[in-house]
C-alpha cells in the first residue's frame, strides 16, 4: 500500500481538507433548512454532522483504497442494512425527542 504524506507548513492551507469542510457545512445547512426550528440545540448539530459522516462513509469513494468497499466496512467491518438504517420513522421519533429537550 502506497501512503502519500502531504506536509504543510504553519498557516498554509490544504485545499482538499478545506473543500471537504465546506462540503460538510453545505450538507449541514441543507439539513438545517429542512427543519422547522429557528435555533438548534448543540446535540442536534452534532447528530447532523454524525449522520452526514455516516452516509458519506457508507459508500465507496473513487479515490479510496478499494473501489468496491466502503470506508465503513474497511474500518469497522459493519455494513448498512435497509431495514435498520433507511427508515424515516426513526428520524421523526428522534426529532420529537429533540424538540422535548429544547
Amino acid at each position: 500500500m502506497d501512503i502519500n504524506v502531504n506536509n504543510t507548513g504553519r498557516n498554509e492551507h490544504v485545499s482538499a481538507i478545506e473543500r471537504f469542510i465546506q462540503t460538510m457545512k453545505e450538507k449541514v445547512q441543507a439539513i438545517a433548512n429542512e427543519l422547522p426550528f429557528k435555533t438548534y440545540h448543540h446535540r442536534l448539530l452534532v447528530k447532523m454532522v454524525y449522520n452526514i459522516m455516516f452516509w458519506i462513509n457508507c459508500f465507496p469513494h473513487k479515490d479510496n483504497i478499494h473501489d468496491a468497499i466502503s470506508p465503513r466496512i474497511i474500518l469497522t467491518g459493519l455494513r448498512i442494512y435497509h431495514n435498520k438504517h433507511c427508515k424515516l420513522p426513526h428520524m421523526y421519533k428522534y426529532l420529537k425527542n429533540i424538540t422535548k429537550l429544547s
